[in-house]
């Protein structure tokens, strides 16, 4: 052997070696001993499994022992990554998978010897969620609209909406298609603003929401019948047609539906004097009503008494009276024996006819009506007409001053009769 020589040995734990003989060409002696220490190796545990967002990262640790500075290589699965100079542990750094991957160690070393790496991260990259809104509708001014969302990615999801105004959040959704209820006072347009559900997504549709006026329905109008008759009431409606109309005569209750005109009027023919309502109105949406009318059924056809005879002088004037019963208004045709005369619309009784006779004349009445039909007239009115009178003065005399003289008036026609003289100063009567 050489000198010094070189003795190299393994060992799996500490050892102390030494010489047991020496020999040449005599045997020798032999001293000393030599100490073999085994270093424990590094390890490194790596840890940090986590779920995390498209585009987003996350942390791994590796829990080092050893002397430092440490070494280790870790891959994704499909790429190694080296990293040298490390001097503290835990060793943290990050990773942004573009997909789901499983980080492990491949090697680890520290100052004085190479080690062993455990544990295994998996980062699990989840799908951002997509939701999508829709339910364009009309709905009626202060009705509730229903909007649909359709949403990927699994629950719970956290939503926010906006009527372009105001944002609305909801949270812990955990079914879907999640619907909900929107009561715009206008046209308003919906969307979405964000979804998230462990990840922020996507969000598109939109949901046009218009509303619709309700209707209104007037009834108007005051009628009167005879018995057996028939009034049309009016109904003033608002709102698009068609239109569906309830009504009531304060005992029952009658519907009409698909009405199209307006006003549209409604027929009735009731037996007794009826107030008329309406109950309700619809169309698209339901409405408001207003106003009453009140149907007058007449029963009795009219009566006519004619009075006022009397004797008139020439070229006047005299009223005749003509006391009516029955339902107003009437209207009467009387005549002096030749012509007859019209007048309509009366509404008052006793009803005064003034005439004016140049002769002697019986005034009849021919017929007296009203919306029941034809009434009975009662009596004449003979109007007689006197000869105007004359009077003619005559006499004379001579008498002392303080005497009297006697004058004569000579008349003609009906007395009694009324004079007055003058003596060309004063009128006497």
């Amino acid at each position: 052997v050489s000198n010094p020589y070189i003795l190299t040995v393994s060992a799996s734990s500490t050892r102390t070696y030494t010489l047991t003989s020496v020999s040449s060409s005599c045997p020798g002696t032999v001293s000393g001993s030599g100490v073999v220490q085994i270093l424990p190796s590094p390890t490194g545990v790596l840890t940090g499994s986590a779920p995390v967002c498209p585009g987003n990262g996350t942390n791994l640790s590796v829990t080092l022992t050893g002397s430092s500075p440490w070494s280790l290589t870790y891959t994704d699965g499909t790429t190694p990554t080296s990293v040298t100079g490390i001097t503290a542990s835990p060793f943290v750094f990050g990773v942004t998978p573009i997909s789901s991957r499983s980080y492990s160690l491949q090697s680890i070393s520290d100052a004085l010897c190479s080690g062993l790496g455990s544990g295994v991260a998996v980062v699990n990259v989840n799908s951002a969620p997509v939701a999508t809104l829709s339910g364009n509708q009309q709905v009626c001014s202060g009705s509730v609209a229903q909007l649909t969302t359709v949403m990927t990615g699994s629950g719970p999801w956290n939503l926010t909406y906006t009527n372009g105004t105001t944002p609305v959040v909801v949270t812990g959704i955990t079914s879907q298609p999640y619907v909900f209820g929107v009561t715009p006072t206008s046209a308003t347009t919906y969307a979405l603003v964000t979804v998230v559900s462990g990840c922020t997504g996507s969000v598109s549709g939109t949901a046009v929401v218009g509303t619709i006026a309700a209707p209104t329905a007037q009834l108007s109008g005051q009628h009167t019948i005879c018995s057996g008759g028939t009034a049309n009431l009016s109904v003033q409606f608002t709102g698009a047609s068609p239109w569906t109309l309830s009504y009531t005569d304060g005992t029952q209750t009658a519907n009409i539906n698909g009405i199209t005109a307006n006003p549209y009027f409604v027929s009735v023919n009731p037996v007794t004097t009826r107030t008329y309502s309406l109950v309700s109105v619809g169309g698209s949406c339901a409405g408001t009503v207003n106003g009453t009318s009140t149907v007058v059924v007449n029963t009795l056809t009219p009566n006519a008494v004619l009075s006022g005879s009397a004797t008139i002088c020439p070229n006047t004037s005299v009223n005749l009276t003509v006391n009516l019963s029955g339902s107003t208004p009437w209207s009467l045709i009387y005549t002096d024996g030749i012509v007859p005369f019209t007048q309509t619309g009366i509404t008052s009784s006793p009803y005064v006819l003034t005439v004016t006779p140049t002769q002697a004349t019986t005034y009849s009445i021919l017929n007296v009506s009203n919306a029941c039909g034809n009434g009975v007239s009662f009596g004449n009115a003979l109007i007689s007409t006197a000869g105007a009178p004359t009077a003619t003065l005559t006499g004379g005399a001579s008498i002392c001053s303080g005497g009297s003289a006697s004058l004569s008036i000579g008349l003609t026609g009906v007395g009694p009769w009324s004079v007055t003289y003058t003596d060309g100063t004063t009128p006497v009567s």
